[in-house]
């Protein structure tokens, strides 16, 4: 369920939904060029690759996607969050303990 979730943010979305509200952004749009999760030594990971994202916005991404896995929400809740953005919504927030920026690249 987590591996068909992380799919559904791969390419081009507004993740308005998925972010702390600012009303100076403008753009909410990111492109997200990998997004899975994954197995290793009994820990579960996320990962994630974009050309951009935005203030909390992975730590909404993986926080609503365990909701959806826990049962807290649906997935069709989590394709309109994506498909409808919007910045007042339910959002889960997954805890900062154990978020990696692994590597940055730059053009």
């Amino acid at each position: 369920l987590l591996n068909t979730l992380s799919t559904l943010v791969l390419g081009e979305h507004n993740f308005l939904s998925f972010s702390k509200f600012n009303k100076e952004k403008i753009n909410t749009f990111c492109t997200i060029l990998t997004s899975l999760w994954k197995v290793e030594n009994n820990i579960i990971y996320y990962k994630i690759e974009g050309n951009r994202f935005l203030h909390h916005m992975v730590r909404y991404l993986v926080g609503t996607m365990v909701a959806v896995n826990t049962e807290k929400i649906t997935i069709e809740e989590f394709k309109r969050l994506l498909s409808y953005p919007n910045k007042n919504v339910r959002i889960f927030k997954a805890p900062p303990r154990g978020l990696i920026l692994e590597k940055v690249f730059y053009d």
